[in-house]
């Protein structure tokens, strides 16, 4: 357990750190498109841990990135730049949580490993805060309390203990789809509650990462798989 939910811990620590450097130097609609990779990557990674590769989950994958480059990206491919290689290098944790959740959730109870896993993660991000030249002061605490109860509470510890419970149950390939519908609910959420408005290219967007994600499910041949 304690191996499990270290590894968790760093895992997700490192791939939230490197993502939200990097949106620092890039567009929200790369960083977007880019983080959306691990659609890709988690098939591809899951095959090393004897998970089968579906033509399903081939198709749903393929779809579900070209809905989010409708979704997300808006603009032309110019050079790449620090803040895309770091995005790109977050997409790569969050492949291993996604698949390493998969393989932990078998062993170890669920709430638990949510529990340790928040809890490496913020022993990380305390030991990463004064390398990174930042300080902690109770009026700085104070000011951002808000903020970091609704990203404690709503986006980190229900969402990600959900995330695993949720895996016990769905192989590593959908799982990935299915938490890429994060931007979809971001778009709903932005029309809802700021008065955002969607464009046909964002809705084109939504339709087929949805076919993606429920084409994925469906039951079709195995395509590939790593024997033991």
């Amino acid at each position: 357990m304690l191996t499990a939910t270290l590894t968790l811990g760093f895992l997700l620590f490192t791939g939230a750190a490197l993502q939200q450097i990097g949106i620092i130097y890039t567009t929200a609609g790369k960083a977007g498109f880019i983080t959306s990779l691990y659609i890709v990557f988690v098939p591809v990674v899951s095959l090393l841990f004897y998970n089968p590769l579906r033509l399903s989950h081939l198709f749903g994958c393929v779809v579900a990135l070209i809905g989010v480059y409708f979704l997300s990206f808006h603009g032309g491919f110019d050079d790449a730049n620090i803040g895309d290689i770091l995005t790109l290098a977050s997409v790569l944790f969050w492949t291993l949580h996604i698949v390493s959740v998969s393989r932990f959730v078998r062993y170890y109870d669920g709430v638990k490993l949510a529990i340790g896993q928040f809890f490496f993660c913020g022993l990380f991000n305390f030991l990463a805060m004064y390398p990174a030249g930042e300080s902690l002061t109770v009026s700085i605490f104070l000011n951002a309390l808000l903020p970091v109860l609704y990203c404690a509470i709503f986006s980190t510890g229900i969402a990600f203990t959900f995330q695993i419970l949720g895996q016990k149950g769905v192989p590593p390939t959908e799982a990935s789809l299915i938490c890429s519908l994060e931007m979809v609910f971001g778009l709903i959420a932005g029309c809802l509650f700021l008065g955002e408005t969607l464009t046909s290219s964002e809705i084109l967007g939504a339709v087929l990462m949805s076919v993606g994600i429920v084409s994925a499910q469906l039951s079709s041949r195995v395509i590939y798989s790593r024997k033991a």
